[in-house]
């Protein structure tokens, strides 16, 4: 990464400059103040940007150090060389860091690049600010020294050797103030105004006390009030209770009368309703033989209708179109193909060979199989045998023997059985690998049958002949299907081609479905074309037979007045209606006269308070009483509560003395604590004020002198230096390095 120039619109107290850069070390040496450091921790915002802090302290904010001092637009942009490509970035910044501004283009394209991000010093160098500033750049702030004009002070003041004192005095000062912070704070807080907050609490106790005690003869008033009320409540519910039993028996005649009232209305309603019904069948009632005719002739009719229109469908022309071209030799021979692959196919999944499929999973390869077969074979016949080497072996040693007998005259007995160790060594090694085969072939077997003939485990050595017979019987057994699967195929696709010419496209999977609708289509299109004759006939006969009963339909609907789509039921719906309304009416009037007579319907009675009028009455004084109940018992909690707290008095005023004399005391001793930091005030400025003012105009003399530029300068008691420029008092911390080492 190389740079090659920048350009600074504001940034401090810069404004306006251009600095292009040359090959190796660029050395830029000018004044104090004139903006060197400035330019540096500008090349690195531009890198990494402005932080958002929240520190005061210039040196730590940055964003508040290089803030503008003319004002105007704050920032610049840098131009650099980096992986064979020119950029320049332009940043803008403000006081806040979400209104700062980026961005990035490409020199050579002339255009807006989107190469790097704003992160643009992490992206190129790997580091973050923090790192760059520790690492490839050297700030400023790590040059800060650590000032301290106590003793200077001390001697200017004439007080040399004092400078013990002018420590003691400081740390007067912080203690006073940390017992200050103690009595009082800012906002109200401290010993002094916990204390007022507990005396006012108390007085404020003791006032309400006092108001508690003055309300105590009320309320025992109001309580016997409460009880005097609640007797004669008592009496008037009791005395309305008695009216409403009389009232409930005069309500019940006035319900006889509404109910009387009622029926008549009915009756009246039912006539009306009657005579709408009677007109709606034209004053010709039928009876329910007679709709249930009509409606009969009218389905039936409707029945040859549907039936004639279904005989003259296209579902004959749709099996003539279908399978109107096979004939009856062709018919044979898909139902024979068809009859053989369902022959096979009840073959393969007959019962015999319903146990291979849950088998084939465990079952190994055919090889495999028969070699164990074959194994399990020979473990049953095969017998140790004794092989040519032993028996050679011991031939040998019986002639050694017979010539060693003749030479040493060694035993008989002793040359022959030396001669027969090797056979009967021989002969229980093959015994033992025999034992071993056998042993081996009958744990394969029992793990094989655990797995598909769980039943016959576990396997011995006696059980090898049968499981070796079970294995030949399931492998004839899949040899067997086999052979019929390979049948059934076969007659499938023979199948497919007899289907084929006809028009019928079909594979293995679809012949047998597709031959049998065809057999079905043909017997049915068959069966529809020997009765279409017939049918013609008789469909003459039946439409002359719906026209007959139509007729009678419509003679029978012409006297009634129906209006929906089922006449027929609305018939039903109407004659059942008035057969149920001419009912009510004869039985109706009966039951009126009936009621009126039983309950003395229009006879006058005395003129008394209503039932109802009653019942608002009880239900007012029922709410009156729960009201005086609920106040009564407000009223008596609320006296318990005051004589409780009246109990509490004499403590609270003995509480109320010892917080005042508190607050005295601790008011006593703030006003101590201030008197004593304002006479050490005064102590130190009239200290102060012996040196500030020659010191001051030593260093604006000095100032002047070494630095050859004058200027307005403020300094505070601990040799501060701020000065004026721009309109603006700026403190040191805004200069840089060699001006504030210059102020120093």
């Amino acid at each position: 990464m190389k740079l090659i120039e920048c350009y600074i619109e504001n940034f401090g107290a810069l404004c306006a400059k251009r600095i292009v850069f040359s090959e190796g070390l660029n050395c830029i040496r000018e004044d104090n103040g004139a903006g060197k450091t400035t330019l540096t921790v500008f090349l690195k915002v531009m890198l990494f940007g402005l932080t958002d802090t929240k520190k005061t302290g210039l040196d730590e904010n940055e964003r508040k150090h290089y803030l503008p001092w003319q004002g105007g637009s704050f920032g610049g942009s840098l131009t650099f060389e980096a992986g064979g490509a020119t950029y320049r970035v332009e940043r803008s910044f403000s006081a806040k860091a979400s209104e700062d501004k980026f961005a990035l283009y490409d020199v050579k394209r002339g255009g807006a690049c989107n190469d790097f991000s704003s992160n643009l010093g992490e992206e190129l160098f790997g580091i973050d600010a923090d790192g760059f500033e520790r690492t490839v750049f050297l700030s400023e702030r790590a040059l800060s020294p650590k000032s301290q004009n106590k003793s200077i002070a001390a001697k200017l003041s004439d007080l040399v050797g004092t400078d013990g004192d002018i420590g003691v005095l400081d740390d007067a000062m912080k203690l006073l103030e940390s017992e200050r912070k103690l009595y009082f704070k800012k906002g109200g807080s401290g010993m002094i105004s916990d204390t007022k907050a507990s005396l006012s609490r108390i007085e404020a106790e003791l006032s309400e006390l006092e108001g508690v005690r003055a309300s105590l003869p009320e309320k025992r008033e109001l309580i016997g009030g409460c009880q005097e009320k609640l007797r004669r409540i008592e009496q008037d519910i009791r005395a309305l209770e008695s009216k409403r039993a009389e009232a409930k028996l005069r309500a019940a005649d006035g319900e006889y009368a509404i109910r009387y009232q009622r029926m008549k209305e009915e009756l009246s309603a039912a006539e009306k309703r009657r005579a709408e019904l009677y007109d709606f069948f034209s004053g010709k009632i039928p009876t329910f033989r007679e709709v249930e005719e009509a409606a009969y002739k009218y389905e039936r009719a409707r029945q040859i209708r549907e039936r004639g229109e279904s005989q003259r469908d296209s579902e004959l022309e749709m099996l003539k179109n279908r399978v109107g071209g096979i004939d009856g030799e062709q018919l044979t021979r898909i139902k024979e193909g068809l009859r053989s692959i369902d022959n096979y196919r009840d073959q393969i999944y007959c019962e015999e060979f319903a146990m291979l499929d849950p088998m084939r999973a465990f079952l190994p390869e055919k090889e495999e199989l028969d070699s164990l077969i074959l194994r399990g074979e020979k473990a049953i016949t095969q017998k140790p045998r004794v092989k040519k080497l032993p028996i050679a072996l011991s031939i040998a040693l019986a002639i050694l023997g017979a010539v060693l007998g003749a030479v040493i005259h060694v035993g008989l007995f002793s040359i022959c059985a030396l001669s027969a160790l090797p056979i009967l060594i021989g002969y229980m090694y093959e015994k033992k690998r025999t034992v071993a085969e056998r042993d081996g072939v009958v744990s394969e077997l029992e793990r094989l049958f655990a797995l598909i003939m769980p039943e016959k485990c576990p396997v011995k050595a006696t059980d090898i002949s049968l499981r070796t017979a079970d294995l030949r019987r399931i492998e004839l057994l899949f040899e067997k299907r086999a052979q019929y699967i390979e049948y059934k195929y076969n007659a499938e696709s023979l199948l497919v081609e007899i289907l084929e010419p006809l028009g019928f496209k079909a594979n293995c999977d679809t012949v047998s479905d597709i031959a049998r609708n065809i057999i079905s289509d043909k017997e049915k299109y068959d069966a529809k074309l020997l009765a279409a004759d017939y049918n013609a006939d008789e469909a003459n006969k039946e439409i002359s037979l719906a026209s007959s009963l139509l007729s009678s339909v419509d003679e029978f609907l012409s006297t009634v007045k129906t209006v929906s789509d089922d006449p027929f039921g609305e018939i039903r719906a109407a004659l059942s209606e008035y057969g149920r309304l001419c009912e009510r009416i004869t039985s109706g009037y009966g039951e009126l006269e009936s009621y009126k007579s039983l309950h003395r319907i229009g006879e006058t009675r005395d003129d008394e308070p209503s039932l109802a009028e009653i019942e608002e009455q009880l239900a007012s004084l029922a709410a009156e009483r729960r009201q005086t109940s609920d106040r009564l018992m407000i009223l008596s909690r609320e006296r318990d509560t005051a004589e409780g707290r009246l109990s509490d008095a004499e403590a609270l005023v003995a509480e109320k003395e010892e917080q005042a004399e508190k607050l005295s005391k601790q008011e006593e001793a703030l006003d101590i604590i201030l008197l004593t930091q304002k006479y050490l005030t005064a102590a130190k400025d009239s200290m102060t004020v012996k040196y500030l003012g020659k010191t001051k105009s030593a260093f604006l003399e000095y100032m002047e002198l070494i630095s050859g530029v004058t200027g307005e300068y403020d300094m505070d008691t601990g040799f501060g230096i701020s000065k004026r420029e721009g309109g603006a008092t700026r403190v040191s911390e805004y200069y840089s390095k060699g001006t504030r080492d210059l102020f120093a």
